[in-house]
């Protein structure tokens, strides 16, 4: 039996091990108060005030933002099923989610951004503030959780682990309806659609991201090149596909699931078997942690 290969999915993982910072953001010493703001460029000076860790004006978001947060936390020592055991929590928070919910959202001098990871709304801050400093001389940038968007991709990375992947689909969308440009969202539902079979859907969904988005950060950018990868070597197209998996390598080197997955792309150009993938989460692909084949009936 030769060895299987194994689709990464399922990015409540990687987000709990990947973002520590964001799902349990530290409450800053004076809610709501400016950080020190940057010096400002040569020419026309501008004030940037930058909030970090805002707090919602909305009782219901900032309780829903609690929700999702204490979820992450209980995922960081339980794993994915600890979160997938309280789904109704999270459905209960999208009930209240609105119809968007965008990365950067401008209100005059007021800018308020929802990174991903906490290395991304500081870029989105960044490039946030230039923008509006364009037309404002005292611009305020407040970084906020990305409370309902986090939800959705919690309950389809559930429904993506539990094989349920019209439902993930469906999680997948809510949450993509909100926010468009969110990667992991884009990652987890061309998952979804990859094992479904539906490979070239998957393909041209994240390599229509990946250039429509080519400031993504590290890690998302990484994870989606994996999903470009995987989906280019079911299409057969494997010179394309292996370097998908060398620029994830630039991205987040060393990941042992890129790694495991160019060995297998290496077999197939020598004429070696196809093999059947199996699905793995987020954490236990990058750490190596692979189920064994199963035995020669």
């Amino acid at each position: 039996m030769p060895t299987r290969r194994f689709a990464c999915a399922c990015l409540a993982a990687v987000l709990i091990g990947a973002s520590p910072a964001m799902a349990q953001a530290p409450a800053p010493a004076a809610p709501n108060a400016p950080a020190t703001p940057p010096a400002p460029a040569a020419g026309k000076h501008h004030t940037v005030n930058l909030v970090l860790h805002w707090k919602p004006e909305s009782a219901q978001q900032q309780a829903d933002q609690a929700v999702v947060q204490a979820l992450l936390a209980a995922g960081g020592s339980g794993g994915l099923a600890a979160i997938c055991a309280r789904s109704g929590e999270l459905r209960a928070v999208l009930d209240h989610a609105p119809a968007s919910f965008p990365r950067t959202e401008v209100h005059g001098p007021i800018v308020t951004v929802r990174g991903e990871t906490q290395d991304q709304a500081m870029m989105l801050a960044v490039l946030a503030s230039l923008t509006a400093a364009k037309d404002y001389d005292v611009v305020t940038v407040r970084s906020e959780f990305d409370t309902y968007p986090q939800a959705a991709l919690l309950l389809g990375s559930c429904a993506n682990e539990q094989q349920h992947w019209d439902e993930a689909v469906r999680w997948l969308d809510r949450g993509l309806a909100m926010q468009p440009d969110h990667a992991y969202l884009t990652s987890e539902k061309a998952t979804s659609l990859e094992h479904q079979g539906h490979m070239a859907e998957g393909y041209a969904l994240v390599d229509g991201y990946l250039r429509a988005n080519p400031l993504t950060s590290k890690a998302p950018k990484a994870l989606l090149l994996r999903n470009k990868g995987f989906a280019l070597v079911e299409l057969k197209r494997l010179d394309e596909a292996e370097q998908a998996y060398r620029d994830s390598l630039a991205a987040e080197p060393n990941h042992a699931g890129a790694l495991h997955e160019l060995a297998y792309i290496a077999r197939l150009k020598a004429g070696g078997p196809s093999s059947p993938a199996v699905q793995v989460t987020g954490d236990k692909a990058a750490a190596g942690e692979f189920p064994k084949a199963p035995p020669k009936p």
